[in-house]
């Protein structure tokens, strides 16, 4: 609750560019507390933010890099961890969705390649349906709202890290 009044703080900037500058600090700050909190990687905590600092990188914004250093090392680590079971198909919770959030928010981060993602790629190709797609596991708006936003950003996290394409 603390974090959404924070975000409407900083909406309520006189002008755009403030707002964004406000934002930063409150979304980056929301990845390490999650993964003490939980021990888990959550799309919504680390993956889009990893993405949100890239863009806001790419604009000229300040970011805290070691924030984004300390959160890819966390989420590569986490990946790492799960190896063996990813390769027994038991993927991290939320299956395929997270799994594509997850190496695409590395992705934002350039982030290298592992034995962790690339067993993560190679689960998310057993999971490809035969029309091309992916299914998405739960209906929980805006991150999973669709097959179209899970196939996108299953191929994008395929593109970054398929060791068969290298």
């Amino acid at each position: 609750m603390k974090i959404l009044f924070m975000c409407s703080l900083a909406l309520a900037a006189a002008d755009p560019r403030t707002a964004v500058e406000k934002a930063i600090p409150v979304l980056q700050k929301t990845g390490p507390i999650f993964f003490e909190k939980t021990g888990c990687i959550g799309c919504h905590h680390n993956s889009l933010p990893a993405f949100t600092m890239n863009v806001a990188r790419e604009r000229g914004f300040k970011v805290d890099e070691t924030i984004v250093k300390k959160m890819r090392d966390i989420t590569a680590n986490y990946v790492d961890s799960r190896r063996e079971r990813i390769l027994q198909g038991i993927a991290i919770p939320g299956n395929e969705d997270t799994v594509s959030y997850v190496l695409f928010g590395l992705a934002m981060d350039d982030s290298p390649n592992t034995e962790g993602t690339d067993a993560a790629t190679h689960y998310l190709k057993l999971k490809q349906q035969p029309d091309g797609g992916w299914s998405i596991r739960a209906h929980r708006p805006p991150i999973e709202v669709s097959r179209i936003t899970t196939t996108a950003i299953t191929v994008r996290a395929l593109r970054a890290y398929d060791a068969s394409s290298r």
